[in-house]
């Protein structure tokens, strides 16, 4: 086994996870903060305009729901890939089959109504946690040494990025 491979390519999954996470939810939050605006009946027009928040959900759909297709048509490649086929094994991909693959794993559309969207919201990212946490979990019991090396102490890193916050603000605070 090339550990230099596992460690990178460990370190592109997080970090491709970790975008989607956060996209995610920053349409939740975008969405919860603005949801006549951004869903539903209203966001077909203000999305045509840049700078509104329902074109910021849009952006942020199109990088969640592109990203989610290109896993899937990795993870079919991969299969092939270990069932022996040559090269991906699957051909060319159509625009509908692509289609297809990016709402693989929930419908999420501007075009729901505000609570369809957020609980559809909601459920993918809860997806998206637990395949984070299960890839960690694997990573950890087969490599230990990369998975600490790419993921650290998540509950170190919080409890350091807290105590900073709490120092800026008492600095900028005069405290």
């Amino acid at each position: 086994v090339d550990l230099d491979q596992v460690r990178l390519n460990a370190l592109q999954v997080r970090q491709y996870n970790d975008a989607q996470l956060q996209d995610l939810e920053s349409i939740i939050d975008t969405v919860e903060d603005f949801p006549f605006a951004t869903v539903g009946l209203g966001s077909g027009i203000a999305e045509r305009f840049r700078g509104t928040p329902a074109a910021r959900v849009v952006s942020l759909l199109d990088s969640v729901t592109g990203s989610n297709a290109l896993e899937r048509l990795e993870n079919l490649r991969n299969i092939a890939a270990e069932a022996g086929q040559r090269g991906s094994g699957l051909g060319q991909v159509t625009e509908r089959e692509l289609a297809i693959l990016r709402a693989a794993r929930g419908a999420l559309s501007p075009e729901q109504n505000t609570e369809l969207f957020l609980q559809n919201a909601r459920r993918i990212l809860t997806q998206l946690q637990e395949v984070r946490a299960e890839r960690r979990r694997i990573l950890a019991r087969d490599f230990p040494d990369i998975e600490a090396a790419i993921y650290g102490n998540d509950r170190e890193q919080a409890r350091d990025d807290a105590e900073d916050a709490i120092n800026f603000f008492l600095n900028q605070s005069g405290g």
